[in-house]
């Protein structure tokens, strides 16, 4: 009996670790989980380049339809307003009595008659009503192209603020797993003082403080992914996921040339000298209003009444201007236009002071996204991870180790939003100059984000993404004064190639 109970002794002894089972000496570190997987919405396993993102919103938004349908009813009214109007035809039939001088009776019969009349517009005024629907077809073709800048515009921006809120979420969960790992290892730890109580502490409310801006961010992600979607013309809930972006924002032209472009191609200083050039062209019209329209006649007349008569003949019909010579609709047409010519006054002046002040907002956010650039996010990445080691080694305080994970998501973030930030500023000057978006963002198209991908680029791997196995090749001699020995893995799991020395 004792033979046997010592076998099963023995035998849960060793299968103990391989079930989980605690024993002194053999303490399981468990799996670091930070984020509820069953929290995370699903996301698109295929990234979208933005350029790819822009050109699909220009074929599937619906909205394009509307002014292709305005062009084509600008063209129709083009091809009716120089048509002459229809001819008139009247017909005329009675009975005809007819007598003598004596006032004897001669006879009676069917009298009748026909009447064909065109009426002529000898003023030019269907020429005028011509250049007129020429200018609204002008107006909607430049209609439809600022539409689509504004929406490329638009779109773009959506993109880069859907990228931003998925690295700011990306950052947030690579921290929210370092510290629930670091945290993981802490609790398997014996305690060795009111300080190690206490740092325990202050890294679990840091963690758990990261998952809830995880949560946040999450919720941003998912407004983000809305808002591009409707735009697209799809459901809001279709997974996409954007192509981190290489480009960076180029130097804007100088303000001269930029000015030159925006009195050239902005569209709303275009629809206002349209507007101006067809005010022009009513005042026209309604001087040569006084002056109507001639009408010529041809009839035919037959009458029988004791005898038979026909009547052949043409005739004219034109209206004499006596007493109204369209004076009122002549004033109130130079009104329109001496107010288009104030509006046009004003917008030019506002235009100049819009571009120049987008132009030094695009220039400002430009620099600020410069000079918190990749490197620097990757210098704070770094320093990030570096604080992890060492405090895993006891060589730094647990405060440390939060202001430089802190500091690493403050500077995720002024990249993000200072690229938002440009990108906004560069949208707007598009649309104020017409000049591509692509003049101030160069974009990269999708087989060139695949190539860029090819190459090795790729998101820096959290702590508790590392093979463990790696670590054994930077074991450290030295233990710190609060590291656990049987956790001496645990504290190396996530350096590789690395040797740390305890100042």
């Amino acid at each position: 009996m004792t033979c046997r109970a010592s076998f099963l002794l023995l035998a849960i002894a060793t299968l103990a670790p391989a079930k989980g089972i605690a024993h002194p000496g053999h303490e399981q570190t468990p799996p670091a989980a930070p984020i509820n997987a069953a929290d995370i919405p699903a996301r698109a396993t295929v990234v979208t380049p933005i350029s790819d993102i822009v050109t699909q919103t220009l074929s599937l938004n619906p909205e394009i339809r509307f002014y292709e349908n305005e062009i084509a009813s600008a063209r129709t009214r083009h091809e009716t307003a120089g048509r002459w109007p229809d001819p008139e035809l009247s017909v005329e039939i009675g009975r005809k009595s007819s007598r003598n001088a004596d006032g004897s009776y001669a006879g009676d019969g069917l009298s009748w008659g026909v009447t064909l009349a065109q009426r002529f517009d000898f003023s030019g005024r269907n020429a005028l009503r011509k250049a007129i629907a020429l200018r609204q077809i002008e107006r909607a073709e430049a209609g439809l192209a600022q539409f689509r800048r504004e929406l490329a515009a638009r779109s773009a921006e959506l993109a880069h603020a859907l990228l931003a809120a998925q690295q700011r979420l990306d950052a947030t969960e690579e921290v929210a797993a370092r510290g629930h790992a670091l945290l993981s290892a802490l609790v398997q730890r014996e305690p060795s003082g009111v300080t190690f109580l206490l740092e325990s502490r202050i890294l679990e409310a840091a963690v758990r403080k990261l998952a809830r801006d995880a949560a946040t961010r999450r919720a941003e992600l998912t407004t983000a992914l809305a808002d591009l979607n409707m735009l697209r013309g799809l459901a809001p809930a279709t997974p996409l996921r954007v192509a981190a972006s290489p480009s960076v924002p180029a130097p804007a032209p100088d303000d001269s040339a930029l000015l030159a472009a925006t009195f050239r191609e902005n569209h709303s200083l275009r629809q206002f000298e349209l507007d101006l050039a067809e005010q022009g062209v009513a005042l026209d019209i309604e001087r040569r209003n006084a002056f109507n329209d001639v009408t010529l006649s041809a009839y035919y007349n037959e009458e029988k009444a004791g005898g038979k008569d026909r009547f052949v003949g043409l005739g004219v019909t034109v209206p004499l201007p006596l007493w109204n010579r369209n004076g009122a609709a002549i004033a109130e047409a130079k009104t329109r236009q001496g107010q288009a010519e104030g509006a046009l006054f004003k917008l030019r002046r506002d235009l100049h002071k819009d571009t120049l002040a987008a132009a030094a907002l695009y220039r400002a956010s430009a620099k600020s996204h410069l000079d918190n650039g990749p490197a620097v996010v990757a210098r704070f990445h770094e320093a990030a991870e570096l604080a992890e080691r060492h405090y895993r080694l006891g060589t730094i305080q647990a405060a440390t180790y939060l202001d430089l994970q802190q500091a690493y998501l403050d500077i995720i973030d002024t990249h993000v939003s200072t690229r938002v930030e440009a990108l906004r500023a560069a949208a707007q000057l598009s649309i104020l100059t017409g000049l591509p978006l692509e003049k101030f963002f160069p974009q990269k198209t999708s087989q060139e984000a695949r190539e860029r991908q090819g190459e090795g680029e790729r998101k820096p791997e959290s702590p508790t993404q590392r093979p463990p196995q790696e670590s054994k090749k930077t074991a450290s001699p030295e233990k710190p004064a609060h590291t656990h020995p049987e956790n001496e893995q645990d504290a190396h799991s996530t350096h590789t190639n690395r040797n740390i020395r305890k100042p």
